[in-house]
């Protein structure tokens, strides 16, 4: 944070370090100071996907879902590539109960970059909608990809095999907690950070 307060010191309208220092205002929950430096950087580069998918961020954060989902479309019009953009609308739509819009969401962002984060948020999705069929599949990928260390996984897995009645099969695989001890436990998503590093 030093560095960035140092660098925007010398250059107060590099963008870059203004959407890097956001990113880190953002975690640390120091959103009036954020949003700051999101606006300044909008000022100067309007179109910036970044700073628009960190506007998104800023506006989730404060319950304001729909800028949120609006800012988050803007960066997607400008970098269709994005995926933390997309990763991150799909969380959106996920926690105000658009379920559907997630899976789509993650859909588009898997086809860009597949890895087993994104494949476990996706899982949490479909077993909303209802499709476990898919949310396995997408769960055995996570579970190889993480060597079969990551117990939520496995218990995500557990319920969607206990929702197509494959009782046993989630008793072999060692999925043994009961689906209804903590339903909470199945709707988690993850969200990613907006911050190009190094940048």
């Amino acid at each position: 944070m030093l560095d960035l307060d140092y660098a925007l010191d010398v250059e107060p309208d590099h963008v870059d370090s203004l959407l890097n220092r956001a990113d880190l205002l953002l975690a640390r929950g120091e959103v009036e100071r954020a949003r700051t430096d999101i606006d300044q950087g909008l000022a100067l580069d309007p179109r910036n996907a970044h700073l628009l998918a960190a506007r998104g961020q800023l506006l989730a954060d404060c319950d304001d879902t729909e800028a949120a989902y609006a800012s988050y479309t803007a960066a997607l019009r400008e970098d269709p590539a994005f995926v933390a953009a997309w990763a991150n609308r799909a969380v959106l739509a996920y926690s105000t109960g658009w379920p559907a819009q997630a899976v789509d969401d993650l859909d588009r962002t898997i086809r860009i970059t597949d890895d087993a984060a994104l494949r476990a948020n996706r899982a949490v999705a479909l077993q909303h909608v209802g499709d476990h069929q898919r949310a396995i599949e997408d769960l055995d990928i996570a579970v190889a990809v993480v060597g079969g260390l990551d117990p939520d996984l496995l218990y995500r897995r557990g319920v969607s095999r206990y929702a197509l009645d494959d009782t046993d099969g989630a008793l072999a695989a060692g999925e043994r907690t009961s689906p209804h001890s903590d339903p909470a436990r199945a709707r988690r998503m993850s969200r990613r950070s907006n911050c190009r590093k190094g940048t």
